[in-house]
């Protein structure tokens, strides 16, 4: 409502100056208000703005020039401009909103001040050609320019107020910088009003000062700058003063002069205004970057050494604690291999790489040893004088102790069964094509198989099954030897890899295996007790064996000694 209402009076006060100076409008700021508030409305709310945009122009224009079908024309014209644009412009909201980016900005002028000012200049023509008796072009040119160029210069200004910007950016700004909006503002509203008021030809002066608005205050200053430069422009001019008064005695000549001046300032301060936002963007990046890394430095213990191209400390910064039974006086002048055991092995490869290879960063890890296991990561990069050559390399030092520790965490959970704590079908399959690798002999693969698992789950529930499962797998885990491998393949089917040789031992494992899961039953922990015994299936890795060969003997086997009888051990 009070939107509407303000429209109303703007589009009166527009009118009324226009016919106390006898002149056409050169600029018509009113359709950017309800522009700028469908822009920030969603598109539900459109139909009130376009109500009241028709009604505050026929309004307006009843009070103004009298009564007469007109308005009505001139209320459909304005409706549609700023439907026209608002549709046009909905999804150019970027960055600040309009012009917050080049792609925003080519939008907004196509859209709202090219494309909508054009289609309701047609019907805006018309209205005048047929109720006031003016040349139809002449009109609609004079309709076009006005509208185009006041959506242009005043919807930034009322969509980043409607937004709340202006406000936000005052609340933040200290008291120097608010005291150097305003005068540069003021300052700009002055040399406009110097260069509208002498009838010398000094129009270019405005260029400096909404250039250093430009610079100084960006966007958003220059919305306003600009804006101020238009009102007071159009308000001397129409009134019969300044430097374009004497071009011409024609009030729509001076007006179509004013125009194209008023155009020209904003050509020439948006691509400024771009460049200066994107400018804006790159240093707002860069800070938050510099402010990361700062953080980092602050809350992080890393170590940086410098080393010559032979590999010997030049110099050393942060924290020494990391190279355990080092002090820092003692660093400079020790090479490379002398900093960490096996330092020849991986820092000296990293180092020379870097020499080699000099755009690049070059990371290794190294494991020590300073009363506990501790991970570290050394970054190398080589280093560049001001004549472009390379005097040796860079080195930082960090403790990855924990990540690495979480790194491991999560390979062993992606290999690991989350029930029973064994491996799962393919961590046990990666550990089996890996001791398959270069071997001809000494590995035995048994298949087990709970036997009736299905009957424990019907009649006790899942969750028992599960405890039975459990108990299972530590009774297994429990009769093998370091060297062996034992995984979890899914339901009730275990699997274990034997590194022997001796046919009649592996056996024997097996044997065991079955007996100690059927000599006691599952003790659940309601105190009830339920009986399990498993069934085992066992082959030799032959050569030229593949994995999925070997797997399927070992199922085959299984499937025997269930056939058989279960609770028992058949060999392949």
């Amino acid at each position: 409502m009070i939107v509407g209402v303000c429209y109303t009076l703007l589009v009166g006060a527009t009118l009324y100056f226009a016919s106390a100076v006898h002149a056409v409008s050169v600029l018509w700021p009113a359709n950017s208000l309800p522009l700028a508030l469908a822009m920030l409305r969603p598109r539900r709310q459109w139909w009130a703005i376009m109500l009241f945009t028709f009604l505050g122009v026929i309004i307006a224009t009843f009070t103004v020039r009298g009564v007469s079908l007109a308005p009505v024309f001139l209320g459909l014209a304005n409706m549609s401009e700023v439907l026209l644009a608002a549709w046009l412009t909905n999804f150019s909201r970027m960055g600040d909103g309009i012009g917050g980016s080049a792609r925003s900005m080519v939008r907004f002028t196509i859209g709202a001040g090219v494309a909508a000012p054009a289609f309701s200049s047609l019907i805006g023509g018309a209205t005048f050609a047929l109720f006031f008796g003016r040349d139809f072009l002449g009109s609609a040119l004079i309709w076009f320019f006005a509208d185009s160029l006041g959506i242009l210069i005043f919807a930034p200004v009322f969509y980043t107020l409607l937004a709340g910007q202006y406000g936000r950016a005052w609340q933040e700004a200290t008291v120097a910088r608010r005291w150097e909006a305003g005068g540069l503002v003021l300052l700009t509203s002055l040399v406009a009003m110097l260069v509208f008021t002498a009838e010398r030809p000094l129009v270019f002066l405005v260029i400096m000062p909404t250039m250093l608005v430009a610079f100084r205050l960006g966007w958003m200053g220059v919305k306003v700058a600009v804006m101020m430069v238009a009102v007071i422009g159009t308000l001397s001019t129409m009134n019969g003063h300044g430097p374009i008064v004497p071009l011409s005695e024609d009030v729509q000549l001076r007006a179509y002069f004013l125009q194209i001046f008023i155009a020209a300032q904003l050509m020439t301060q948006w691509p400024v205004v771009v460049a200066l936002a994107a400018r804006d963007r790159v240093m707002q990046e860069l800070a938050k970057s510099e402010q990361s890394l700062r953080l980092l430095a602050a809350r992080s213990a890393v170590l940086m050494l410098t080393f010559d191209v032979g590999g010997r400390c030049r110099k050393a910064i942060g924290a020494i604690e990391l190279l355990h039974g080092h002090a820092m006086d003692d660093l400079p002048g020790l090479l490379i291999e002398e900093l960490v055991e096996n330092g020849g092995a991986t820092l000296r490869p990293a180092h020379e790489m870097a020499l080699d290879v000099p755009d690049a960063v070059h990371s290794v890890e190294l494991r020590i040893w300073a009363g506990e296991e501790r991970w570290l990561e050394a970054s190398f990069r080589a280093l560049e004088d001001e004549g472009g050559r390379c005097p040796g390399t860079l080195m930082t030092l960090h403790d990855v102790s924990t990540r690495k520790a979480q790194t491991m965490a999560l390979a062993r959970s992606a290999y690991t069964d989350s029930l029973t704590g064994l491996l799962n079908r393919a961590g046990f399959l990666l550990r089996l094509e890996r001791a398959l690798a270069g071997r001809t002999e000494g590995l035995v693969l048994a298949m087990i198989d709970v036997d009736r698992f299905k009957l424990i789950n019907d009649n006790c529930g899942h969750q028992t099954g599960d405890a039975v499962l459990e108990e299972i797998a530590r009774r297994i885990s429990g009769q093998l030897r370091v060297t062996d491998s034992v995984g979890r393949m899914g339901g009730d089917e275990f699997v274990i890899l034997l590194d022997t040789t001796e046919w009649d031992s592996a056996q024997e494992i097996c044997r065991r295996l079955v007996d100690a899961v059927s000599a006691q039953p599952v003790r659940l922990a309601s105190g009830q007790t339920i009986a399990a015994a498993i069934s085992c299936g066992v082959v030799r890795h032959r050569v030229g064996m593949s994995a999925d060969h070997f797997l399927h003997d070992a199922d085959v086997a299984l499937y025997e000694a269930k056939r058989g009888g279960r609770n028992r051990v058949v060999a392949a």
